[in-house]
C-alpha cells in the first residue's frame, strides 16, 4: 500500500527538466564569480524588501493560515517567516535562506493586497502555493537573474529556454499544492489567481461577481488553445487561463480523490500516471514544444535544421554547436546527420535543401500535422537560424518555403521573431 501525499502532486515533466538544466548550469557557470554575482542580486532584493516590512509571524490570522497548510499537507520541520509590505500592485515574494547547514527558512513577503483582497481560503491557497516552492526546491536556480545575463545564443537556446519552461511547470506544480492546501477548493484557488492578476477587491465581488469570471477565464483558455501564436517565451509563469483550467479540471481525478489515503501499489502508479497525462494534455494545448516526445516532430525539426544550416552556403561553428545539442536530445545518431552536412563540397546546397523540405512535408502529411504542431517547430527553427548570431534572409526563405504549406505567412514568421526573440 502507498499513501498519496503532496509529493505525488509534483509533475513528472518538472522532474524531467532537472537533469538537463543541471548539466547546462554546471557547464555555463564554471566561474564561481558568476554564481556569487547571481546570489548577491538575490540577497539585495531580499534586504530591500525586509527593511520596510512588518514581521507578521505571530499574528493570529497568519498563524491560522500556516497551521491549516501544515495540517493538510502533513508537513514536518518547515520554518516560515511572514512579512507584510506596501506595493503598488499585488505581489508575493519568496526567498529560501539557509541559516544552518541543514536548515532552510522560507521568507514570504506579501503586499497589503493579500489581506485587503483575499478571504482566508484564498489566502491559504496562495501561501500553500508559495510553500510549494520551498518543498520542491524551486529556488535551486535563480531563474530571473540568470535570464537577465548576457549569454551567447547557443546557451540562450538551451539553458534559458529550459529554465523558462521548468519555471512554468513549477508554477503549475505549486498551483496543485496551493489547491491541496485549501482542501481542493477549486473556486477559491481560481478566484485567488484572478484577484492576484486583476487586483480586484472582495468588496467588488458583490457588484462585479468575481466567481462568474472563472467561466469567462475558462472560455478564454479555449480561445488561447486554438491560437497557435498565443505564446509567451519571456515569461516564467504560465498563462492565467491555463492555470485556472488545470485546477478546475483535475479535482475529479483519482489521485485527488484519494489524497492523504493509502491505495494499492498498482493503483498508486495508475493514479499518478493518469494525473500527469491529464495535466500534460492541457499544458500541451498552449505549450506543445515542452513535449518533444514525438519521433515524427523530431525528424522534421532535425531535417529542417540541416536545411537552414546549409541555406547560406556556410557552416558556422555556432551552427554546428547548436546542431550537436539538438542531436543529443533526439533518438537519431549524430554522425548520421552530420555526414549529410559535410557531404557537399561546392557550397551549393539548393538541391539537398529542397530534398530535405520535401521529406519533411511527406512526414507531416502522413502524420496529419496541424498548424498548432508546426508553430513550435518554426520557433525552434528560428533559434537554429540565430545560432550563429545572425538570422539571414536565405535561412528565413528556407523556413518560409516549409511553413507556407501550413498557411503560415512571412508576416507570421517576422511577428514570431520580433515579439518573441531577442536576437
Amino acid at each position: 500500500m502507498k499513501e498519496i501525499t503532496y509529493k505525488d502532486l509534483q509533475l513528472k515533466i518538472e522532474i524531467d527538466f532537472e537533469t538537463s538544466i543541471k548539466r547546462d548550469i554546471d557547464r555555463t557557470f564554471v566561474d564561481t564569480e558568476d554564481k556569487i554575482s547571481i546570489n548577491i542580486q538575490e540577497e539585495r532584493h531580499f534586504y530591500n524588501l525586509i527593511k520596510y516590512a512588518i514581521d507578521m509571524e505571530a499574528h493570529q490570522n497568519v498563524t491560522s493560515i500556516i497551521n491549516r497548510i501544515i495540517k493538510k499537507l502533513n508537513l514536518k520541520n518547515i520554518t516560515i517567516k511572514f512579512y507584510l509590505y506596501q506595493d503598488d500592485s499585488f505581489n508575493v515574494n519568496c526567498f529560501s535562506r539557509k541559516i544552518e547547514a541543514k536548515i532552510n527558512e522560507l521568507y514570504i513577503f506579501v503586499s497589503q493586497h493579500f489581506f485587503n483582497n483575499l478571504n482566508e481560503d484564498e489566502q491559504v491557497a496562495i501561501i500553500g502555493h508559495e510553500i510549494s516552492h520551498q518543498l520542491f526546491n524551486h529556488f535551486k536556480y535563480p531563474t530571473a537573474n540568470i535570464l537577465n545575463l548576457d549569454l551567447d545564443v547557443n546557451t540562450v537556446g538551451d539553458l534559458k529556454h529550459n529554465l523558462i519552461y521548468r519555471s512554468k511547470i513549477s508554477e503549475i506544480t505549486s498551483d496543485l499544492i496551493g489547491l491541496a492546501s485549501c482542501n481542493f477548493n477549486s473556486k477559491a484557488y481560481s478566484t485567488a489567481l484572478i484577484k492576484h492578476t486583476t487586483g480586484l477587491f472582495d468588496n467588488s465581488s458583490n457588484e462585479f461577481g468575481i466567481s462568474s469570471l472563472i467561466d469567462m477565464v475558462l472560455v478564454q483558455y479555449d480561445k488561447f488553445s486554438n491560437d497557435p501564436f498565443m505564446y509567451d517565451l519571456q515569461s516564467t509563469h504560465p498563462l492565467l487561463p491555463l492555470r485556472v483550467k488545470i485546477v478546475n479540471e483535475i479535482i475529479d481525478t483519482d489521485l485527488i480523490k484519494y489524497f492523504g489515503k493509502s491505495v494499492s501499489n498498482s493503483n498508486y502508479i495508475k493514479y499518478k500516471s493518469d494525473f500527469n497525462t491529464r495535466i500534460n494534455e492541457i499544458i500541451k494545448t498552449i505549450y506543445p514544444e515542452i513535449f518533444p516526445d514525438k519521433d515524427d516532430s523530431n525528424d522534421v525539426l532535425i531535417l529542417m535544421s540541416i536545411a537552414i544550416v546549409l541555406a547560406d552556403g556556410i557552416i558556422d561553428d555556432g551552427e554546428i554547436k547548436y546542431m550537436k545539442s539538438l542531436f543529443k536530445k533526439s533518438h537519431k545518431t549524430y554522425t548520421e546527420y552530420m555526414r549529410i552536412i559535410y557531404a557537399q563540397k561546392d557550397g551549393d546546397y539548393t538541391k539537398l535543401i529542397n530534398t530535405l523540405i520535401k521529406k519533411c512535408l511527406r512526414i507531416t502529411k502522413k502524420k496529419s500535422f496541424e498548424k498548432n504542431m508546426i508553430i513550435p517547430i518554426i520557433r525552434k527553427l528560428i533559434l537554429v537560424s540565430a545560432s550563429d548570431g545572425t538570422i539571414r534572409k536565405a535561412e528565413l526563405d528556407v523556413i518560409f518555403k516549409f511553413a507556407k504549406n501550413f498557411s503560415i505567412t512571412k508576416r507570421d514568421i517576422v511577428l514570431i521573431i520580433s515579439t518573441q526573440y531577442k536576437v
